[in-house]
């Protein structure tokens, strides 16, 4: 089973690895290559640090490479020089990071730092942070099973394993959701260091699409993390989605760091003892949890995350009145408060009334935006671009 798998691996032992880096910018386009130290905390996050030796950028900056990373434009000047005009954040279409291992590869990406030294030596380099971050490796198979080390209190759980692998006889947590066969093993606790994952959680991924960020996010039941958390009364957090053949080995990871409430623990929902009851405990709580429609499982995160927060030490007074509103908005879909209409309310002559009038005051407010546009009045614009200033208003 997992346990016996490298969950640490292609990730080395000092968290820093390194490789050559190529950054992709657009509008302005360039590209600036080099040597990169990539390093990767206990958590997820990762960073690059690359050591600038040249670049490619458009000409009219002259070969000064500052400017350009930090989002300015050149323009003419006084006595025909160029002066730079900021214009926002330079904009990273891609970050690749080949390593022996395999390759580092993301589509967005924030530079973090700079370090320029005048003229330009070995000590010149640029801290990248990049976003939506995935590692392939490099000569990979097709991956079959999804998984996440997962940190908390789940070690708790110890015990309350409801079925076997068949291989190797490692017991887990068996639940199903969405269609497809998902587990949660706990792994025997190696101390009290807070880096030591406590369980990881899995799933066969079938034929389902794995080419995006987008998709992988999909193979996750959604709300495992908030289940997990409400049962368990801790804080679960994963530093990434690893994507492995059946015999363990890393296809693909993505740097999708998830659950990083950072509360404090409180009382878990269940125990491992209450697996000893039929129907009851924590494999039972996510085969009913998982057994509801993504709608109603949406529904269900914001009172769970308010009652996982009313524990001592739980969240602050903002997060909870963000899940307070989340709940009302899903009790409001679920007895279908969202939308009323009103108009079907009316009488047939009344219907006709309204409609007259709301066609005539919409053609005002076209004429109103179109006088602000001739008159250059670009704050009013946005105003009437509002879903046509709101029409009821023009009943009035």
């Amino acid at each position: 089973m997992i346990s016996h798998w490298n969950l640490q691996e292609c990730i080395p032992p000092n968290g820093s690895t390194t490789g050559i880096a190529r950054v992709s910018f657009e509008k302005p386009d360039g590209e600036v290559p080099g040597p990169a130290v990539v390093k990767i905390t206990t958590d997820g996050h990762v960073t690059f640090q690359i050591q600038i030796e040249n670049w490619s950028i458009p000409p009219e900056y002259h070969g000064f490479l500052l400017p350009f990373l930090e989002g300015e434009t050149p323009g003419p000047g006084d006595n025909g020089k160029s002066v730079f005009v900021y214009r926002g954040t330079q904009r990273i279409t891609k970050v690749e990071v080949d390593t022996a291992e395999g390759m580092f590869r993301a589509n967005r990406a924030l530079i973090g730092n700079t370090h320029f030294q005048w003229p330009c030596n070995q000590n010149t380099s640029i801290t990248v942070v990049p976003n939506d971050l995935q590692f392939i490796r490099s000569a990979g198979k097709t991956p079959q099973i999804w998984c996440i080390p997962l940190f908390g209190a789940l070690s708790q759980f110890e015990g309350a394993e409801t079925t076997c692998s068949v291989a190797d006889h490692v017991p887990y947590i068996s639940f199903s959701a969405d269609g497809a066969s998902c587990g949660l093993e706990v792994l025997r606790a190696l101390g009290d260091s807070p880096a030591s994952y406590t369980a990881v959680a899995f799933g066969v991924i079938g034929d389902r699409p794995t080419n995006t960020v987008s998709e992988v996010q999909e193979l996750l039941p959604s709300g495992l993390f908030t289940a997990l958390s409400f049962a368990d009364g801790s804080d679960i957090r994963g530093p990434w989605i690893d994507l492995r053949s059946f015999d363990g080995c890393l296809q693909r990871r993505f740097h999708l760091r998830m659950g990083m409430n950072q509360q404090e623990d409180g009382f878990p929902a269940f125990t491992r003892f209450d697996t000893a009851r039929a129907g009851s405990g924590l494999a039972a709580f996510l085969d009913c949890y998982f057994s509801q429609t993504l709608e109603q499982r949406l529904s269900l995160i914001p009172p769970l995350s308010l009652i996982r927060a009313g524990t001592p030490g739980g969240a602050t007074v903002d997060e909870s009145i963000a899940d307070l509103v989340k709940a009302l908005d899903a009790l409001c879909k679920t007895h279908r408060l969202t939308h009323q209409r009103l108009i079907a309310r009316l009488n047939p002559q009344n219907v006709a009334a309204v409609e007259q009038i709301l066609d005539q005051a919409r053609e005002e407010l076209k004429g109103l935006r179109k006088q602000a546009q001739m008159d250059q009045q670009l704050d009013q614009l946005a105003v009437f671009d509002k879903k046509a200033c709101f029409p009821m208003f023009a009943t009035k």
